[in-house]
């Protein structure tokens, strides 16, 4: 009887352990992701600023030059401290072990900094236009990617290809 018990207890705590083990295996890519999430979101948003403010400059919007000049200033600093967050991105998600995000991932900005030199640099407008639709491109792999991992069904995502 004593044995029984015993050989009971162990085995409990053994799968206890196990369960344990896969929680904080979850929460580790569960937390990951996340975090992988934010950053994206930073990121694009700081594009999009970037983008307002340089297509505002380049249709005459922001006439005074000092004003112009904050502006351009305010963005890009932005932009450069959401590109350094990104950066460390597929650093964490290589813990993962998931190719897939990190090509969507190295990707996306790559195509974010695309966008960003070509309105930055006045390139011409087609230019710019196919970095964002690449941006886009790989925000929807890094989306389908997360779910993935996650164990989430496919979603059906909004076509961003508009937002310009």
């Amino acid at each position: 009887m004593q044995a029984t018990t015993e050989a009971t207890k162990s085995i409990e705590a053994r799968i206890s352990g196990e369960v344990w083990d896969r929680q904080q295996q979850w929460e580790l890519k569960r937390d990951t992701l996340l975090e992988t999430v934010r950053s994206v979101a930073t990121f694009k948003n700081a594009n999009f600023g970037v983008i307002a403010a340089f297509t505002a400059a380049r249709r005459g919007e922001q006439t005074d030059p000092n004003l112009w000049a904050a502006k351009k200033t305010e963005v890009v600093d932005v932009w450069q401290k959401a590109q350094e967050r990104f950066e460390s991105a597929p650093l964490m998600t290589a813990l993962l072990g998931d190719e897939r995000i990190n090509d969507a991932l190295a990707n996306l900005g790559v195509s974010l900094r695309q966008s960003y030199s070509a309105i930055t640099k006045n390139a011409p407008e087609e230019r710019f236009t196919e970095a964002m639709n690449r941006v886009n491109q790989y925000h929807h792999e890094c989306i389908a990617a997360t779910r993935s991992v996650l164990g989430l069904p496919d979603g059906d995502w909004p076509d961003y290809a508009s937002i310009q």
